[in-house]
């Protein structure tokens, strides 16, 4: 989390982040599957590949720009769902003076990913956000009368 603002005019985005692929298996059992995709999740956090994704993405966004978009279309035609995870402030945060009551964060969908799931928490709320190409996923709701229950 970036430090509290002094001042809303002092805001910058200074977001650090890298692409992270994985492999998330399909099951049929919700708790069955949270386990067996929890300890794939837990494999990826002790390896070496996050670290070696965030190298090779800056320098791949050194290269001249026909190569870097050569390279970025190249590996988003092999994304299907784009999912991030974003921590929220623990307290409400005060912005010019007055309490902020939510935040919002989107994944785009760009290129060839057809959707994306985002997760974000704001002081004592958790908020999920999905979003789908229709021609992908023709009732999003569905999706989330599943998270919901």
């Amino acid at each position: 989390m970036r430090p509290p603002l002094r001042n809303v005019l002092d805001f910058d985005f200074d977001n650090q982040f890298a692409l992270l692929p994985l492999r998330l298996r399909l099951v049929d059992d919700y708790e069955k599957g949270f386990k067996l995709i929890k300890g794939d999740m837990n494999k990826v956090k002790q390896s070496m590949t996050p670290f070696a994704m965030i190298f090779m993405l800056k320098a791949i966004m050194c290269m001249p720009h026909f190569m870097r978009e050569a390279v970025i279309n190249d590996y988003s035609k092999r994304i299907t769902f784009v999912i991030s995870n974003v921590h929220g402030p623990r307290k409400a945060l005060r912005i010019g003076g007055s309490k902020t009551f939510s935040e919002g964060f989107f994944v785009p969908a760009l290129k060839t990913v057809c959707g994306g799931i985002s997760i974000i928490s704001h002081a004592d709320v958790v908020k999920i956000c999905i979003s789908t190409d229709k021609a992908v996923m023709e009732h999003p709701q569905l999706l989330m009368d599943i998270i919901t229950e």
